[in-house]
């Protein structure tokens, strides 16, 4: 069963968002709080296996479980750590000494950029918990009803509603928090699990069988951009400090976190089930999957690379780009790709 491509390619478009507000490129500076929410959410999308029916009942035995936390550990924990020894032996000030180089290891107290690995590794650790009680969950209602559709479906919406309580009452309703060079920073992880919870609702869609007319597709299309262009420019610093004429310091990502990521989940489902579409199509170009595939080591590297540089912010978006993509490319496909399939293939 084939890949979501189009959401690959969306990830690449998002992880080019984050460098160029990383190196205040093109008025997007503080527009990667808005896509690291993104991801966030394809975090949780991608991990309850949208493209399946079913799957949980791998989480009914303690060697599913410990075969889930092996894979993560190769996928997401072993590339950090590489790439933290890497810099670490460069001398990278964002990793001056061993202490600070421990504390990311462990995910204790992140540095900069890191923070979005620490959440995406603690929200995933609920995912087998979650999982198992979905399994005896549709077990019930499967003797009631036997279309698993619209089990799914009714999953997915309940999901997405319990999701969505629990991340504005732990965003403004309490002061839990993980560290982040020194401070504390609000339980963003949380949004994995509205991301979760729409691959439970694309659980009870038959993709291969979804046709929408060309009406809705140009619809889709335009609500796609309308998202894209809102999350990315109209409400980027840049684009809002032109319109008002004066400086404005807005990071809408970080003001307004739940509605931001309420749009990415939208702009998500839209770009799912509108595979005909022109920007579906766009995303799925075989070169931007490719790269997409990559955006977890991307975003790992381009961070260190960006004191090297002090040009222009445009000229260091290219110059950082140019660098980090073939590299990451290489460390994907190369190197951390074997090493996943070898794992999971001597744990079947």
């Amino acid at each position: 069963m084939k890949r979501l491509d189009r959401v690959d390619g969306l990830r690449l478009f998002g992880i080019l968002v984050i460098i160029a507000s990383h190196v205040s490129a093109f008025g997007l500076y503080g527009q990667g709080s808005v896509w690291a929410n993104f991801f966030l959410v394809a975090s949780g999308f991608f991990a309850c296996a949208p493209l399946f029916p079913d799957g949980e009942e791998r989480y009914t035995s303690v060697k599913g479980w410990g075969r889930y936390y092996l894979l993560r550990f190769v996928r997401l924990v072993l590339p950090v750590w590489f790439v933290l020894l890497f810099f670490y032996i460069l001398r990278d000030p964002l990793l001056p000494d061993r202490r600070t180089l421990l504390r990311n290891m462990l995910f204790i107290d992140s540095s900069a950029h890191l923070w979005f690995i620490q959440h995406v590794l603690f929200a995933s650790l609920f995912v087998p918990l979650l999982s198992l009680i979905l399994y005896h969950v549709k077990r019930i209602c499967r003797k009631k009803c036997g279309d698993s559709g619209k089990i799914n479906r009714a999953i997915g919406l309940i999901l997405i509603v319990i999701a969505v309580f629990l991340s504005y009452v732990i965003l403004y309703r309490t002061h839990l928090t993980l560290l982040w060079n020194g401070k504390g920073r609000k339980l963003f992880g949380i949004f994995f699990y509205i991301g979760f919870s729409l691959g439970y609702l694309i659980k009870g869609v038959d993709l291969d069988k979804l046709r929408c007319p060309a009406w809705l597709r140009i619809v889709l299309d335009f609500v796609s951009f309308a998202l894209i262009m809102g999350l990315s420019f109209l409400s980027s610093t840049g684009f809002l400090s032109r319109i008002s004429g004066t400086d404005v310091s807005y990071h809408i990502g970080w003001k307004k976190p739940l509605t931001v990521t309420l749009l990415c989940t939208l702009l998500m489902f839209v770009i799912v089930i509108n595979q005909e579409g022109l920007i579906a199509r766009l995303l799925s170009m075989p070169l931007l999957v490719r790269f997409g595939k990559c955006t977890l080591d991307i975003y790992l590297i381009h961070f260190f690379l960006i004191r090297f540089f002090n040009i222009t912010p445009a000229r260091n978006f290219v110059i950082i780009v140019f660098l980090t993509l073939p590299v990451s490319l290489f460390l994907t496909e190369e190197v951390e790709n074997p090493i996943y399939k070898m794992v999971k293939r001597h744990i079947k």
